[in-house]
């Protein structure tokens, strides 16, 4: 395709415009855009380490309460052991009384 003598003088000022007009419209409209995107960005991190951090101390004291109830237990389950332990030794004991008295 051929261009004509007058659009050959004139595309290099078309370009320059629209060159220019795009070079306005990052640095005055994306630029400004990207800051604000940035400090939101910035803000959101900030409240997700927040959050977490919450959630992790949240965390840990449900597994500190795990862990106590678990030596709950083990101290209970050892305090029933000894108590059968000990009832054994009574009815031992006085299985062998009676064995004796016969």
């Amino acid at each position: 395709m051929v261009l004509g003598p007058t659009l050959r003088k004139i595309l290099p000022y078309i370009n320059f415009a629209v060159a220019t007009s795009a070079l306005g419209f990052q640095y005055f409209v994306l630029y400004p855009w990207h800051k604000e995107l940035d400090k939101d960005f910035r803000e959101l991190r900030e409240e997700q380490n927040l959050t977490l951090e919450e959630y992790h101390k949240k965390k840990l004291q449900r597994l500190e309460e795990i862990e106590c109830n678990i030596v709950r237990l083990e101290a209970h389950h050892n305090r029933i052991a000894d108590a059968q332990q000990k009832l054994g030794e009574r009815i031992c004991s006085t299985d062998n009384l009676a064995l004796a008295s016969k």
